[in-house]
């Protein structure tokens, strides 16, 4: 049954925008990784909206490009009718407000899965889109719907899409790295479509969220066939030297029969355009036989920005879960490919060894560092660990781990965690589901730039150094200049994204005053960065990057 557009039509009875202040909640004294500042990487855990009355589901997250973040999620309203609520952030996940809550209008409708996109180059024209995937319990139906909103004022401006026959979607942009021919940027709604033959639709709009005026069928199954389509995943890739742009996709295909919801995982990108044909598909799990057919739940990733991989390519991601023959225990498995844009050679990855069950994984790129960060639920030790890797995979199955769990808490079964990035902070935004007040859940919020606001780690610093840094960006080197209140020792010294120091230096006791010292950065690879200068009585840190 094909839901009428009172599935957000009549959303707009929507709430005016209200304070609504976070709350803190954790170990006042958490023992986590430290950043550059002597503050934690991940801080205390912050409530996104403090409602014990919902049971809230499918939060997700994206920052804006002036780091103002966006988090929905659904919930049962009052009147036992499902609602999705958008909340807005503007000092970094601290405190939030609520910018938009509207029902469905009708009972028996329930909305597993919320995805937000932001885009826009200035505040004034931020546009959000809001997919859902909805399900009609009655008629045991499932669909789709995007809308467009205003992302100040949580103003629905249009339905851009709407379709009552869907079993799963995902959505991405290029805001950051336009495609070629879009203007000013381009939106991706990947869809599995339910009908007389099953069918993958990717649905592109290229003149900035307006309308999707494109469509592209990436698969299809013949209509006699016992396989179909279920969760999707997409992401978008782009480099200098494949500048035109692509999507990405990747998708379970299980057989319809089959009880145990496990199947094959799929891989194909839009070639050579954002709204062009895709390739042929490309099946990961039969790389090894021991998980053949035995897959489900993909997430994907793609290197969006101004440089090559060493391969003058771009690199591509895909995890899902796996269950190895006779096992009931979920685990992780990985696939990459250095030359996505050109080859269908995947390789295998795991994300270190271990004993515990892993599942529930996300993943995104960060264009600054040029690194892939994950998260994902270990369901043995009840964490949510957060790792990293570069982009050009030279140790594949070597991820960095930043922190083996960034929740305070461990009242999460089904957490289901994502991970974006803030693009002011040039690190990660993570949130995911807690279990709160009995059975309901709570969205949840942390970052790895840390929003650790309430316990001082480090008392004897007083007051803050007056630091310049010249110029910043830079590519060889880099002056920092600093004004010292009083004669004392000074350090120096600067780190990369998860705490490894990169250059330091330390001086001789020193005459009050400005002082500069010229760094050289010169075999610092392109990225963001962290310095530190600190004396016995004060100290100051903030962000370099580096360019080639």
């Amino acid at each position: 049954m094909k839901i009428p557009r009172l599935l957000f039509a009549l959303l707009l009875g929507f709430t005016a925008a209200l304070p609504l202040f976070a709350q803190n909640q954790g170990n006042p004294q958490p023992q986590l990784p430290l950043s550059p500042s002597g503050s934690p990487l991940f801080g205390k855990d912050i409530v996104i909206n403090d409602q014990p009355g919902q049971n809230q589901q499918g939060v997700t997250i994206c920052s804006a490009f002036n780091g103002w973040l966006y988090s929905a999620y659904s919930h049962n309203n009052p009147d036992n009718m499902t609602s999705v609520t958008i909340m807005k952030s503007t000092d970094n996940g601290i405190t939030w407000i609520q910018l938009f809550d509207g029902s469905v209008g009708m009972t028996g409708i329930t909305i597993p899965k919320v995805e937000l996109l932001v885009c826009g180059s200035n505040e004034s024209e931020i546009k959000l889109f809001l997919g859902m995937q909805y399900c009609d319990t009655a008629f045991n139906s499932t669909g789709v719907g995007v809308d467009r909103l205003d992302g100040n004022t949580g103003f629905l401006e249009e339905v851009l899409f709407e379709d009552g026959s869907v079993r799963d979607f995902a959505l991405a942009q290029d805001n950051l790295f336009p495609a070629l021919n879009a203007n000013p940027f381009s939106i991706g709604l990947l869809f599995s479509k339910v009908g007389y033959a099953d069918s993958l639709i990717l649905k592109t709009s290229g003149n900035g969220g307006v309308s999707f005026n494109s469509q592209k069928i990436v698969a299809i199954e013949p209509h006699n066939s016992t396989d179909i389509f279920k969760k999707v995943a997409l992401s978008y890739g782009i480099c200098p030297s494949k500048n035109t742009g692509r999507y990405f996709a990747a998708w379970e295909k299980q057989n319809k029969y089959s009880t145990s919801n496990l199947g094959h995982i799929f891989t194909a990108h839009s070639e050579p355009y954002f709204n062009s044909v895709f390739t042929t598909p490309v099946c990961l799990d039969n790389l090894d036989p021991a998980i053949t057919n035995r897959c489900n739940t993909p997430v994907i990733a793609c290197q969006a920005n101004n440089i090559d991989n060493d391969s003058s390519n771009l690199t591509e991601i895909i995890l899902f879960q796996k269950y190895l023959q006779g096992s009931n225990e979920a685990d992780l498995q990985g696939c990459y490919n250095l030359q996505s844009t050109s080859s269908s050679y995947f390789n295998l990855m795991t994300l270190g060894s271990s004993t515990d069950t892993r599942s529930q994984p996300d993943i995104c790129f960060n264009p600054f560092d040029s690194k892939f960060l994950v998260t994902y639920f270990n369901s043995s030790k009840h964490l949510l660990p957060f790792l990293t890797n570069q982009f050009n995979l030279t140790t594949p199955d070597s991820w960095a781990i930043v922190t083996p769990g960034y929740n305070d808490h461990s009242e999460i079964e089904s957490p289901n965690p994502k991970v974006e990035i803030n693009y002011i902070q040039y690190s990660s935004v993570n949130v995911w589901l807690e279990n709160r007040y009995g059975a309901n859940n709570l969205s949840m919020f942390d970052a790895q730039y840390s929003t650790y606001t309430g316990y001082d780690r480090n008392p004897k610093f007083k007051k803050d150094l007056v630091i310049h840094l010249f110029p910043n960006p830079c590519t060889d080197y880099v002056t920092i200049q600093f004004d010292l209140p009083e004669e004392e020792i000074a350090n120096v010294l600067i780190f990369d994204p998860i705490g490894n120091k990169m250059e330091s230096k330390r001086t001789e006791i020193i005459n009050a005053g400005i002082h500069e010292y010229k760094l050289n950065v010169s075999n610092f690879s392109t990225g963001c960065y962290f310095y530190k200068v600190e004396t016995k009585h004060t100290i100051s840190s903030g962000k370099l990057l580096v360019i080639r």
